[in-house]
């Protein structure tokens, strides 16, 4: 069972899901063992802000019977601040 403490999750995690969810949709919700994101009608939403080897499992034992959709942020502009070190 994979298992993510709403309380450890990074502000980045949290917003996307704050951003998805919609009315009606259950939060941190088990699913075959799983705890899923969110679950709407007929989809499964999982955030990942990670690597994707931390869902592989998860994604392969739930794909066979699930329509599931994999939220992953990409980086639109970044930034390289260099600081004095005085």
């Amino acid at each position: 069972m994979s298992v993510l403490s709403v309380y450890r999750e990074s502000s980045l995690h949290a917003a996307l899901k704050d951003a998805y969810a919609r009315p009606g949709d259950r939060l941190e919700a088990a699913v075959d063992g799983y705890v899923i994101d969110i679950v709407r009608e007929g989809l499964l939403i999982e955030v990942q802000t990670g690597n994707f080897t931390a869902v592989k499992t998860k994604l392969a034992r739930l794909l066979p019977t699930h329509k599931i959709r994999l939220v992953h942020p990409i980086a639109q502009a970044k930034w390289i601040v260099r600081i004095q070190a005085d």
